[in-house]
Order: structure tokens, then C-alpha cells, then sequence
């Protein structure tokens, strides 16, 4: 960094800056605005020093004048600077303006401490009330002083006259011997009534509650009252004649010497207060009134002195500072503010220093501010409310209290709310409430927390609202539009929309899917935008969660090539966030604000995360929604052609089971033209072959009648299948009973087949071995449970000899029986129970 050296010169260089109107981009009546204002400010703050300056030259007792000198100067620098304000909006001469600025602030920094300094003295100023109270009592007393002054006057006249008039006598008597007698008599006369005077002068003199004292101009005592000997201690005859120093302390004699001077003068000093010493050498405070006395040539003589003891009203004047500091103190301490209101003028009477904490205003600020003052700082939305306050307290009862919530502007330019509570302070003679006593807390920070838990939910509500129509919809263009303008309304942005990418594109071009702008600004819903400074490298950016957060696109980071396309979309400020669809960058949500820059808060881009999450979730919705609508019609389709198949494969296996049927119906009746002439074992054998055969026939009739071509019926297999054997064997139904307990169950074929030739060899074996008389009974029960299966054959015929080894035996029929048992994989066990009883078990 190169410094250089500042001169004189520099104060007037203008190069390189611009003035100010340009902060206005030179709108007329935003300039002209601020030039009247400005001017207006600078008259008023000229006008102001001119009159404190007035009104200290003709009140040269005020206090503290350079405190108002420096105020004055201060004042004056204030004009001086918005006076500048003015000539920088064409000529930016700011140097001479921060100069102005920095002698301003020399000056208050000079007055703060001089305010320092004054305090401790400032207050112990007597209050408006004090000072009335002081002042009635030294009318009063000034008027007792006045009634002896008068009293003395009048003896000191009546003694000059006196002289005069002995002058006179005697010269008449020189000059008129003749007369003596005559003029003796006269003389005599008035003698007589001079004395009467002088004594009723002396009896005022006595009675007096001063203390009247005459003296010499060397001041010897001559007069000594009753009051002077019950003030001071000393007798009357101890004083006359003893110099006055002798109640004066030492350290005020120069003090005496001062009054002489002025007595000599011939003037007079009207309650003077000092201290006088008493005869055990205690002081005492008193108030002195000192006229001169003068000889019948007018020639100064002596002094009459009047002191009073005011010892008592300085002890209460005392304890009244005391007390005022007291209360001050408290009230000072106080984190509110505590203020007194005439509710009348509306204008504060006291305001203690929270004040300055709070406003910025210290309490003089407020009471020289008046009316005036209240009425800038208060919100102008919050004034109806305040003046409907002068009705209530019309009517106010004692105690009674107001409360009130209400916005005023801190000096520095900032907003506080309020939350005061008046009562009624004082009244006058009719009623009428003339002060006002409140306190204002600060509650800016508990309405500011009220504010965020508004928006808060304020948000929460948009976004329960957004989640809500994602999921109640998957229709992402009517998402799209309905939720676009639901955040341009609750972000009071001049337009929002979404931006999807191309597919194949490289991330340049996209379309704008939805919109929601405001008016007067340029639509852009439908458009195709193509931006070459969107390049791979933003894309890897935003796909890994960046969001551009840009106030002002002319004051920002962005490339000239971006700036300008941005500003032909009319966009100012810029808040872009990504939307991302299974790790894709799908799109862009993008806030615009036209009119201007803007400041986006950090709560707006956590909301607006927030519902891209929502949006991303709502894309993927209809994505997936879109997949597995193609996938239901690809499967349907699929459906279809299988349903066509299986239509064409029950075609198939009903032309094959029916086929398969005939083919055993052709087999059975070639076994029975083959061995129809054989001997009666070979056709006994060749009719158990094609039952067998008639069995396996009978089910696959079924399959081709039924619907279901891979499981039978079991039930109405079995009646079939009985009914058969029953023609077969010649039996009728009549004679041998033929019980089924079957439950409704539906068996696979490949269990079907040794399932029916089981019960076909049972049933046939108990036809023929087990009713010699042709008659009896058969009971067959099928049941299943938890997917095992349960067959039991019983009849009630001879049954099988005990010695018999069925496992072993040579028969055909339960060898067959065995092995299609071991086919099922089940177990098959025999019961010797009133005829024969077999058992079977498997499952499937």
C-alpha cells in the first residue's frame, strides 16, 4: 500500500470521485428531496445558535454558559455539514465535508466532557417546585424585611427632619430674638412628639423576629435588639460600643471590609447569606439585608443590618437535594424508563437517563424536545393508538393503570418497541389530570422473538402445506405451479420459477416447466433458455449442493456474460438452489427479485432447502409414478400374451388327457377282445387289468371336463371310480353299501393316478374276497390336515387271516398296492377290526 502526503490542495480534488446524486441515479424528485430537506435542516440549525447566543446575551446570569456555546458551535456544525450534503450531490468535494464531519465530532467529544463536568453542579439546581417554595418564602420574608426597612426609613427621615427643623429654629432665633419663648414652646412641642415617634420606632425595632443592628462606618455598634441578643448570645450593653467583627468568623472578614466599601458607596445589599458567629462560638447561617445611614447632609453615616437566621430552611432545603438525589438516583437506576407525561401539552415533563440507553435520547434531549419530538419518534402506525389515550384520561379513576405497546425510533435510525404503564400522578383544582407517571420497558427483543416464531410457523405451515400436496398428488406440473406461487407470495419475490435441464444437453439448455411472476415483469413460463456460461463445471457444483446466494448480479462474482443474461430476464437479485433426481442434477428453483437488490436472509434459504428436498422427493414420486406405469403396461401386456398361451396350452393338455382317455378306453377293449375266448383266470385277470386301465381313464376324463387340468376333485373321482368297480364286478349297490366320507379336496395329478389304482385294488380285493353272501359294506374316508392326506378302506366282510404276510404275499394287488404306497411316499398300515381296514398317509 503507497501513502501519500496529504496537502491543502487535496481538501478541493475532486478527480475520481462521483458525486453524490449519483447514489440517486439523479431522479428529480429524489434529489430535489433531499436538497429541501437539507436546506430546511441547515436554516434551522443556523437559526438555532443565533438565538441561544441572543438569549445569552440578554440573560447573562444563566449558568453554565459554555456549555451553550459549545452546543451553539456544535449546532452550527450540523447546518454546516447538510449544507455540504447539498453541494456533494453535484461536486464531491468530500473532503471538505468529512473536515466539517471531523470538527463536528472534536466539538461533541469537547461537549460530552464539559457535560461530564457541569453534571455534579447541574444538579444540585433547584427544582421548578423548590424554587417556587424558596421563592414564597422570601417574598414573605422580603416583605417583613420591607416593613422594617420602611420602619427605619421613616426614623432616619423623621431625624432629618428633625435637624432641619432645629436648624431652622435656631436660626430663626438668632435672627428674631423676640420669639424665643414662643419658639421654645414650639421646639418643646415637638420634642414631645418626636420622642413619641422614636419610641413606637423603637418598639417595632424591638418586637422584630431579626435581628436589627446599626453600626459606625467603622463599625462600632450603636443599636442592639432583643432578637440580635437572642440570636447571637450576647446582651445589648456587652455589643454597643463593640466593633461588629466580634460575630463575624475570621475566615469572612475580609467579607465585612467588602460590605463597608459598598456601604460607603451608598448601596445597599438586599438578602446576602452568609455565616455569623454566636457568643459560645458556634456559626450560624444567616440572611443579611444592609441599607446605609445617612446624616441630615445625606452623607453616609453608618449601616442598619437586618439578619435572619435561616438555618432551619437550609436544613430542609438540604434534605430536600438529599432527597431529590435519592430519588433521581433511583429512578437513573432503573432498567426502565421513567418518565412524567402532561397528557394535555403531550410532552414529557422528566425522563430519567434510561432514556439514552434505550432512544439514544438523554433526558434534556426529550424535555427541550417536546411535543415535536414524540411525534418523530413514534411509528406512525402506533400514533391513532396513543392519541385515543388523551380520552382515557378524561375518565381515569385513582390507580388505575394504562398499558400500552408502541414503536419509537432510536436516535440512530433503529426501531424499539415499548410496553408502558401509566397511572394518574397529579390533578388539578377541578379534577382534570394534568401529569402522567409511566415507565416503558423494552420488550424489543420478546417481540422480535414473537416475529420469528410467526414466520417460523409461518414457514412450517408452507412447508407441512407443500409436503402435504406431494403426497396427495403426483401430478408434478400442477406441484409445480401451485407451489411457485405459493413461495413468490410468501417471500414477496417479483418472480420464482423452475428450470429443467435438457437430457443430452451438457447442462446449457433447459425449459422453464413453471412460473409465478408479478406484474409489470416479463413472463418467461415455456421458454427454452439456452446459457452458454452454464457450463459442466457449475453443474458439478450445484449437483454437489452449492446455492447461489447474489443481492445484487452488478456488485457480485458472476461473469459479464451471466450479468447480462441475467439482466435481459429484468433479475437483480438471484437465489438459485439445485434439484436433484437420483444423484442427477435435474433442475434449477430460482428466485428472482426485479425491482431492485436484496438481502436474502438465512432462515428464506433453510426454508427453501427445505422444500427443494420436498420437490426432489415430488420429482422422483413421478419419475418412479412414470416407470411403473410403462412397467403395469409392459406387464399387461405381457399379461395378455400368457393369458393367450394358457388358454392354448388347457386346449392342448384337455386334447391330451382326452386323447390319453381314449387310448386306455382302446386298450381296455383290446384286453377284452384278446382274452374274451381265454380261460376264466386269464379273463379274471385280464378284468382286473382293465379296471385298472378304467381307473387311470377316469381321471383323465375328469381333467378334460374340469377347468383346472392340473388337480382333480377328489370327491366326485371317488363316486365315479366306485360306481365303475361296483359294473365291473357285477355288484349292485343294493346289496354292498358303499359308504364315502371324502372331504373336498383337490389332489395333483401325479398323485391322482396311484391314489385311484390304491383304491382300486382295495375296494376290488373286498368285492371279491370279503361278502360271500354279496352283501355288505365298504366305508372309504379321504381327508387332509396341515397338508398331510389320510385314506382308510374298511369293510365289515370276512377279513384277511391273521398268518397272512401282506408284505410278502404273492398277490398282484398288494404287491401293487406296496408300491404305489412307496410312490406316494406314504406309510400304509392294516387293522384286523371285524374285517379288514387299511390305512394310508402321505403328503404332497
Amino acid at each position: 500500500m503507497v501513502i501519500t502526503a496529504f496537502t491543502l490542495g487535496d481538501l478541493f480534488q475532486v478527480n475520481g470521485y462521483l458525486p453524490h446524486g449519483h447514489c440517486y441515479l439523479w431522479q428529480t424528485p429524489l434529489v430535489w428531496l433531499h436538497v429541501t430537506s437539507d436546506l430546511l435542516t441547515a436554516i434551522a440549525y443556523y437559526s438555532i445558535p443565533l438565538t441561544l447566543l441572543y438569549f445569552l446575551r440578554k440573560r447573562q446570569d444563566i449558568p453554565f454558559p459554555n456549555i451553550i456555546f459549545l452546543f451553539s458551535a456544535f449546532i452550527l456544525c450540523c447546518g454546516t455539514s447538510h449544507f455540504f450534503d447539498i453541494i456533494t450531490l453535484w461536486y464531491p468535494i468530500y473532503w471538505i465535508s468529512g473536515a466539517i464531519k471531523a470538527s463536528m465530532a472534536i466539538i461533541s467529544i469537547i461537549t460530552v466532557f464539559e457535560l461530564i463536568r457541569i453534571i455534579p453542579n447541574a444538579l444540585n439546581l433547584k427544582s421548578p417546585t423548590e424554587l417556587a417554595a424558596l421563592n414564597l418564602a422570601l417574598n414573605q420574608e422580603i416583605k417583613e424585611r420591607q416593613t422594617a426597612e420602611v420602619a427605619l426609613q421613616e426614623l432616619n427621615n423623621n431625624l432629618e427632619k428633625r435637624v432641619e427643623a432645629r436648624t431652622n429654629q435656631l436660626a430663626k432665633i438668632n435672627q428674631q430674638l423676640e420669639r424665643e419663648i414662643q419658639d421654645k414652646t414650639q421646639a418643646k412641642e415637638a420634642l414631645e412628639k418626636n420622642k413619641d415617634q422614636l419610641a413606637q420606632l423603637a418598639a417595632i425595632v424591638e418586637s422584630s423576629q431579626d435581628a436589627i443592628i446599626s453600626k459606625t462606618l467603622d463599625g462600632v455598634i450603636t443599636s442592639w435588639n432583643e432578637s440580635a441578643e437572642r440570636l447571637f448570645g450576647y446582651k445589648a450593653e456587652e455589643m454597643i460600643g463593640a466593633n461588629i467583627t466580634q460575630i463575624i468568623p475570621k475566615d469572612l472578614r475580609l467579607e465585612e471590609d467588602l460590605i463597608c466599601e459598598c456601604i460607603r458607596q451608598g448601596q445597599r445589599l438586599n438578602t446576602y447569606e452568609t455565616q455569623r458567629q454566636r457568643k459560645d462560638g458556634s456559626k450560624l447561617d444567616v440572611a443579611l439585608t444592609i441599607s446605609p445611614i445617612r446624616d441630615e447632609n445625606g452623607n453616609v453615616v453608618g449601616a442598619s443590618k437586618i439578619a435572619r437566621d435561616i438555618t432551619t430552611r437550609l436544613e430542609v432545603e438540604k434534605a430536600l437535594r438529599e432527597s431529590q438525589y435519592f430519588i433521581e438516583k433511583l429512578a437513573n437506576y432503573s432498567p426502565q424508563i421513567l418518565y412524567i407525561l402532561d397528557p394535555i401539552a403531550w410532552k414529557n415533563l422528566y425522563v430519567n437517563h434510561q432514556s439514552l440507553e434505550i432512544l439514544g435520547y438523554t433526558p434534556e434531549e426529550f424535555k427541550n424536545g417536546g411535543t415535536e419530538l414524540l411525534l418523530n419518534i413514534l411509528h406512525p402506525d402506533d400514533l391513532p393508538n396513543l392519541y385515543s389515550n388523551k380520552n382515557f384520561w378524561q375518565t381515569a379513576q385513582e390507580g388505575q393503570v394504562l398499558t400500552t405497546e408502541y414503536r419509537m425510533r432510536r436516535k440512530d435510525g433503529g426501531w424499539r418497541w415499548l410496553r408502558s404503564r401509566e397511572v394518574v400522578f397529579a390533578r388539578d383544582d377541578y379534577g382534570q389530570v394534568t401529569k402522567v407517571l409511566g415507565t416503558a420497558q423494552d420488550i424489543s427483543d420478546s417481540k422480535e422473538q414473537e416475529q420469528r416464531l410467526y414466520e417460523q410457523g409461518r414457514r412450517e405451515l408452507l412447508l407441512r402445506e407443500i409436503t402435504q400436496r406431494i403426497r396427495q398428488s403426483l401430478d408434478l406440473p400442477t406441484i409445480f405451479e401451485t407451489v411457485v406461487q405459493e413461495i413468490r407470495q410468501f417471500l414477496e419475490a417479483d418472480r420464482v420459477v423452475i428450470f429443467q435441464f435438457s437430457p443430452d444437453s451438457d447442462f446449457s439448455i433447459g425449459n422453464i416447466v413453471a412460473e409465478s411472476v408479478l406484474a409489470p415483469f416479463k413472463p418467461i413460463l415455456n421458454s427454452t433458455i439456452e446459457e452458454n456460461c452454464f457450463s459442466n463445471n457449475y453443474a458439478q457444483k450445484y449437483q454437489q449442493g452449492r446455492i447461489q446466494v447474489i443481492e445484487d448480479i452488478h456488485q457480485s462474482h458472476l461473469k459479464q456474460c451471466h450479468i447480462d443474461f441475467l439482466a435481459k430476464l429484468q433479475v437483480r437479485a438471484n437465489l438459485v438452489l439445485p434439484l436433484i433426481n437420483d444423484a442427477i442434477l435435474w433442475g434449477l428453483l430460482c428466485i428472482h427479485q426485479c425491482d431492485g437488490s436484496r438481502v436474502w436472509e438465512q432462515a428464506e434459504i433453510d426454508l427453501l432447502k427445505q422444500i427443494t428436498n420436498q420437490f426432489e422427493i415430488a420429482i422422483q414420486q413421478a419419475t418412479l409414478y412414470e416407470q411403473a406405469q410403462q412397467e403395469l403396461a409392459s406387464k399387461n401386456q405381457l399379461f395378455v400374451q400368457l393369458t393367450n398361451e394358457l388358454e392354448q396350452k388347457k386346449v392342448l393338455l384337455k386334447e391330451i388327457h382326452h386323447r390319453v382317455k381314449n387310448n386306455l378306453q382302446i386298450m381296455s377293449s383290446l384286453l377284452y377282445l384278446q382274452f374274451s375266448k381265454a380261460s376264466p383266470a386269464i379273463q379274471q385277470l385280464s378284468d382286473e387289468y382293465q379296471n385298472r386301465i378304467q381307473s387311470m381313464a377316469l381321471i383323465h376324463e375328469q381333467l378334460y371336463r374340469s377347468e383346472d387340468l392340473a388337480n382333480i376333485d377328489f370327491s366326485q373321482y371317488l363316486q365315479n371310480l366306485t360306481r365303475n368297480i361296483c359294473q365291473s364286478y357285477g355288484f349292485s349297490r343294493d346289496n354292498i353299501n358303499i359308504k364315502l366320507l371324502v372331504d373336498q379336496v383337490k389332489v395333483p395329478l401325479e398323485q391322482s393316478i396311484p391314489l385311484g389304482l390304491i383304491i382300486q385294488e382295495l375296494v376290488s380285493n373286498a368285492l371279491k374276497h370279503a361278502f360271500p353272501t354279496a352283501e355288505g359294506e365298504i366305508s372309504i374316508k379321504f381327508a387332509s390336515m396341515n397338508g398331510r392326506y389320510s385314506l382308510q378302506v374298511r369293510d365289515n366282510g370276512v377279513g384277511i387271516p391273521r398268518g397272512i404276510d401282506l408284505e410278502n404275499t404273492d398277490s398282484l394287488g398288494m404287491q401293487l398296492i406296496y408300491s404305489l404306497t412307496e410312490q406316494l411316499q406314504g406309510e400304509l398300515h392294516y387293522e384286523y377290526a371285524g374285517g379288514a381296514q387299511f390305512g394310508l398317509e402321505f403328503s404332497l
